[in-house]
């Protein structure tokens, strides 16, 4: 693979790691197995996974943890066409960058239980609940429903029906409230998702359309669809039962 391959993966995980060396998990889940390298990376709200299938140019190696500034220094080089790959021996890793070997100590293995595989979450969280939007209509959609409070984390509900996803936000008496056109044609249902997380991981998407599946219990989203090469998972937020203001809402 180049380093501009792996430099893209770090973009769509790192942001999602815990930057504190004194957290309880501070580092990036690295992984290769069959042909695929895949990068884990989560703060314990959001999970950010990339998958690359980069065949049998270096080494399958298990999963290890990597402190996240050792990421931020690969991303930085700037020779985008190197070769890169990586190797891992005797408690460090080794990531090799055309001539050059940039070498690291492996983190203490306290990651969250997480299946770096997609088909696994697949099986985990089957369900019906799929939907997909413009990107940009969306990503607008959240900057309005979000600009009426200052309350954080910003809770944001999310009411799916038949073509359509409404997007609502309330702050004391101040209620905002944005439609935009899905394509989605279930049995109506609502979900609670912070408004930050979902922004960050929309800016990290490039494609025209964002996939969103959320799992049977309605728990969980999935953001995009796990067959490409990265996704996010998301929970969904805790209802604040004392607000009468969102009871009313339906």
């Amino acid at each position: 693979m180049t380093l501009k391959d792996f430099k893209e993966m770090i973009n769509r995980t790192l942001f999602c790691a815990i930057s504190n060396k004194d957290a309880f998990y501070s580092g990036v889940l690295v992984k290769k197995s069959e042909g695929k390298l895949v990068m884990v990376a989560t703060d314990n709200k959001v999970i950010g996974f990339a998958i690359k299938d980069v065949g049998d140019g270096f080494p399958d190696f298990d999963k290890v943890v990597v402190t996240p500034n050792i990421f931020k220094k690969i991303a930085k080089r700037k020779r985008d066409t190197s070769l890169f790959s990586i190797s891992v021996s005797e408690g460090k890793i080794y990531f090799h960058i055309g001539s050059a070997i940039i070498c690291t100590e492996l983190q203490p293995s306290n990651f969250p239980r997480l299946s770096p595989n997609a088909d696994d979450f697949l099986k985990r969280f089957p369900s019906p609940f799929s939907f997909a939007v413009e990107r940009l209509q969306f990503f607008e959609a959240l900057g309005m429903v979000s600009a009426i409070t200052d309350l954080q984390p910003l809770r944001v509900y999310f009411f799916l029906s038949n073509g359509l996803l409404s997007l609502q936000t309330f702050d004391g008496e101040d209620t905002a409230k944005v439609e935009v056109p899905c394509n989605y044609s279930g049995e109506s249902i609502e979900f609670l998702l912070s408004s930050k997380y979902v922004t960050e991981i929309i800016e990290h998407i490039d494609s025209m359309r964002i996939t969103i599946r959320i799992d049977g219990n309605h728990k969980v989203a999935i953001i995009p669809e796990p067959e490409q090469d990265y996704y996010f998972l998301l929970a969904q937020m805790k209802r604040n039962t004392n607000t009468n203001k969102e009871e009313k809402q339906t």
